[in-house]
């Protein structure tokens, strides 16, 4: 059983790797580092004891993607536009480290960074942060957004606000996307911490709204359905609240196509088949896993003829469906058919590798 304890472990970017971070990586490339003296650490009337010897981050460029301002300047003590008077610009070093620990969360210096921005914003830190990455998205600059929410949880990895705003970033990130592989990882991103928010923060809406729409597009209808069900418990009366009543309403024979999948998958092979069939004759008909999951259900009765049937017919509405393809093949050896055996085996390669 998951515990939200377990929930809580999977919110640490610090100790989960990250499906985004090398597509931020690139943002790494204006970056120095210089450690401050000992002199200088040791004339602060903060105790900056714990950055002995570690390496701070500064940028040559006058302007940061997120359209922060980063001065130039080192930080070895000198007087530059680092320094002011005996200090230094504390905003300007915060906003870098962000940037570190938001690319790259398991950065080997990423507490002693938390802790540096910690002692200077005190509890305010997190809502530095979060502030950055709420204006950088409101100037559409959503890599920015996210790098900076990011670093927000590496600070407070339960935040609510930085769980959910980064999950709907990277949904906002995907929706722009051509790419397919790097759809799938910002796509999976954005889930997991809806997902996570819902469970860490149950009675914040929105994350239901929008990991029912996740769930949906995932083809997991029951767990759409419920989601949303409990969206509208949660939720005043709006559009959204209305949007979410039709979409409900919409749900009841995908609901149950999809518990005849389970119904197959399970091994109750008749009653999957009584619930899929009932549907190959309505606006689902041309929904190709009702064919697919009739054609298991069929090769499970060894009534070979109907699931070659179905196999067919999930291939013609989906024509680079994979299993459907190697099902097939199967079938044909089992009949020592080795032609059409052959056939369908290189369907599959060819689509595997295109």
């Amino acid at each position: 059983m998951t515990t939200n304890d377990d929930k809580s472990k999977e919110s640490s970017l610090r100790q989960n790797s990250s499906r985004i971070g090398k597509y931020l990586s690139k943002y790494l490339e204006g970056f120095l580092f210089d450690e401050f003296t000992d002199a200088y650490i040791d004339r602060q009337q903060l105790n900056l004891s714990f950055m002995r010897g570690v390496p701070a981050p500064f940028r040559k460029q006058t302007e940061a993607s997120s359209g922060v301002q980063i001065p130039h300047g080192d930080l070895t003590g000198q007087k530059t536009s680092y320094m002011k008077q005996d200090g230094f610009l504390v905003e300007e070093l915060c906003i870098n480290m962000a940037w570190i620990i938001g690319i790259s969360p398991k950065f080997p210096h990423t507490q002693t960074y938390t802790t540096f921005m910690v002692l200077f914003y005190g509890d305010k830190a997190i809502d530095f942060l979060i502030g950055i990455a709420k204006k950088s998205a409101e100037l559409k600059e959503f890599d920015a957004s996210c790098v900076f929410y990011r670093a927000a949880l590496c600070i407070e990895p339960e935040n609510l606000t930085a769980m959910f705003e980064y999950a709907h970033v990277c949904r906002e990130i995907y929706l722009s996307l051509d790419d397919n592989k790097q759809i799938g990882d910002y796509k999976a991103e954005a889930f997991h911490y809806f997902e996570l928010t819902t469970v860490l923060h149950p009675e914040f809406a929105d994350s239901h709204y929008y990991l029912g729409y996740a769930y949906l597009n995932l083809g997991l209808y029951k767990k759409a359905q419920l989601t949303w069900k409990r969206y509208l418990k949660l939720s005043s009366q709006d559009d959204k609240h209305e949007e979410i009543k039709d979409r409900i309403s919409r749900l009841t024979a995908p609901v149950e196509i999809e518990k005849g999948c389970n119904s197959v998958l399970a091994g109750r092979t008749d009653e999957g088949i009584s619930m899929l069939e009932s549907h190959t004759n309505d606006k689902y008909s041309r929904w190709w896993p009702l064919y697919y999951y009739l054609g298991i259900a069929y090769k499970a009765k060894n009534e070979r003829i109907e699931s070659e049937k179905m196999f067919k017919k999930a291939l013609d509405l989906n024509p680079s469906h994979i299993e459907s393809m190697e099902e097939l093949a199967d079938l044909y050896k089992a009949s020592e058919d080795f032609i059409l055996e052959k056939k369908y085996r290189n369907k599959a390669a060819l689509v595997r590798e295109s």
